[in-house]
């Protein structure tokens, strides 16, 4: 009887935790956030939406061939947004600050990022392979560094499941 009564337990949080899943990949993005995105980014295209944290909201999108994201307050006030950029097209000020500032490491990534007010900041993804490490490293557009963010380790479970 035990054994029944723990099974049809199992059997009631999966399918519980199933629901949840299910509900969270359908998540409601307030009109307020879809109304400014659209406004903004009228021209993009396969827009997917997460919940950046409590209160802000991601789209993922294309513009004009490039990937993209931006982000919203729940009431519709953007946040800021990010171009992917190849990393021979990153401004020669910033790959020679990257380099006098974390020598010995490879760039892996690189964004533009763009803040209200027209703040401009490059986010550069960067591997020390003697230490093993990887992280992003933050740069005024003038080739300024502002700050050093470590990988968060489910990013790098991410990346070595790839």
């Amino acid at each position: 009887m035990k054994v029944k009564a723990i099974i049809v337990g199992l059997v009631a949080l999966i399918g519980f935790f199933g629901i949840s899943m299910t509900l969270n990949n359908k998540m409601e993005v307030p009109e307020a956030v879809k109304t400014a995105f659209s406004k903004k980014y009228p021209a993009a295209k396969k827009v997917e939406w997460e919940l950046e944290r409590v209160g802000e909201y991601e789209a993922e999108f294309k513009l004009n061939d490039q990937e993209m994201s931006a982000n919203f307050s729940e009431d519709g006030i953007w946040v800021g947004s990010e171009t992917e950029i190849k990393i021979v097209d990153l401004p020669q000020i910033i790959q020679e600050a990257v380099g006098a500032t974390f020598p010995n490491t490879k760039i892996e990534e690189a964004e533009l990022a763009e803040k209200p007010n027209n703040i401009l900041v490059y986010e550069v993804e960067l591997e020390d392979e003697k230490q093993e490490i990887e992280f992003k490293a933050i740069f005024s557009a003038d080739g300024t560094f502002i700050k050093k963010e470590i990988e968060e380790e489910e990013n790098e479970e991410e990346d070595h499941n790839k």
